[in-house]
């Protein structure tokens, strides 16, 4: 019976197990936190231990589960199925992805991790990535921090100083995709 069973196993975010010295669970949104957990076992689709490399967004398990389903995916859905992209290595991921609690300013009540009404302390962070380049984007001026992935996974060096064009750039997908 397993073999006709879909199993699909999400995480809401990954953990970053304190190397940031996080006080408030899963508000900190370096890639440790933001690389989350997803399992499907469904032998009918997907080859076994197949793995997507590629950037890709919580938005997509729904329609990937659904297109499993044989079921049609509604238009106003934002997300693409990943099957292609566990079949077929060559299939591009995502050029950016954004990441954020909900949008508030400080002073607003929220609810953003734990259900507990709470008022928002400081602006909320955005984190832009793509495959090279972390922006966490902080509408507070010099708060904003800009990682490079390949040379620094651990986002220990903050390099927003030496590269203000990247960090640029990479708000300007946060633009495109507020727009």
């Amino acid at each position: 019976i397993l073999g006709q069973t879909l199993v699909v196993v999400v995480g809401d975010h990954g953990e970053a197990l304190g190397e940031r010295r996080e006080i408030d669970h899963g508000l900190f949104l370096y890639d440790n936190t933001l690389k989350v957990p997803f399992i499907l076992h469904c032998p009918k689709h997907l080859p076994s231990g197949a793995v997507v490399e590629a950037r890709v967004n919580l938005i997509d398990v729904m329609p990937t589960v659904l297109e499993i389903l044989g079921c049609d995916v509604p238009d106003f859905v934002e997300g693409k199925s990943l099957l292609p992209k566990f079949n077929d290595s060559a299939v591009n991921g995502r050029e950016f992805t954004i990441s954020s609690i909900p949008f508030a300013n400080p002073g607003d009540p929220v609810r953003s991790v734990d259900n507990f009404l709470r008022m928002l302390k400081a602006p909320t962070v955005t984190t832009i990535t793509t495959d090279t380049y972390s922006l966490l984007y902080s509408p507070e001026p010099g708060q904003s921090r800009l990682y490079n992935l390949k040379v620094d996974p651990r986002q220990d060096k903050d390099i927003i100083a030496e590269q203000p064009e990247t960090a640029k750039e990479l708000h300007q997908y946060l633009v495109k995709f507020m727009r």
